[in-house]
């Protein structure tokens, strides 16, 4: 376990023990079941404190280390890197470094199906000005990608609606974007099945991953257009 987990577990643990005390009198207690209210209340901290996100079908984590395996074996596929703007991984250990140094940050998720846990994609919602693009602090970009074995499924719009929800629901944002470069159709689709919709598109961009230029389409998503989609 590592030392988030054992201080989430404490944290959780500490509320817990609080709740089941209906009588705080020092010299008699009365142990009462914990209402359910509260322990959904707990569960839901918990998964925010670790990032835990679920869908049907999909677990969103944070990445650990112990993911390089998995990673290198869909990041190392040219269909997936180069159009989304990244070279293929060369190697684990490339991989468990980009774990280390990109993945962890906060917002960066792993995407795992439900009965495995094993990582097969990643997504990100990252806020502000760790955004690409020039957003203010309650606005949001996503981007994601899924190895190959897994295209066609509808993974990928499944974990980006969880994500727009997490972003408008808990993260309180106002707006969220995506981006995808020009012949990424797959990524494209993708982003009109989740609501997103065209914005603008530029030109002559530099993509200093790949270092070449490229045409960048970006597209939209307010919370008022998402709430409308929800009815």
């Amino acid at each position: 376990m590592d030392m988030s987990e054992e201080l989430s577990k404490a944290f959780i643990s500490k509320i817990t023990c609080r709740s089941m005390f209906v009588n705080d009198d020092k010299k008699n207690r009365n142990f009462a079941p914990v209402n359910r209210s509260i322990h959904l209340r707990v569960v839901f901290i918990y998964k925010l404190i670790k990032m835990i996100l679920e869908t049907e079908r999909l677990v969103l984590r944070p990445w650990k280390e112990a993911d390089a395996t998995d990673l290198y074996r869909y990041a190392k596929d040219e269909q997936v890197g180069p159009v989304a703007g990244w070279p293929p991984h060369k190697s684990i250990e490339e991989s468990a470094e980009i774990i280390r140094t990109v993945f962890a940050q906060e917002g960066v998720y792993a995407v795992t199906l439900k009965d495995d846990d094993i990582a097969i994609g990643c997504i990100g919602l990252m806020t502000g000005s760790k955004s690409n693009f020039p957003i203010s602090e309650s606005e949001g970009e996503i981007s994601y990608w899924i190895g190959v074995p897994f295209w066609g499924r509808g993974l990928i719009p499944e974990a980006m609606r969880e994500m727009i929800r997490h972003g408008f629901e808990d993260l309180k944002l106002t707006t969220l974007w995506c981006g995808y470069f020009e012949g990424n159709e797959k990524s494209k689709r993708a982003q009109e099945k989740c609501g997103f919709r065209y914005y603008s598109t530029e030109t002559d961009r530099l993509n200093a991953l790949m270092d070449d230029i490229r045409t960048e389409h970006i597209s939209r998503l307010t919370k008022e257009e998402w709430i409308v989609l929800k009815l």
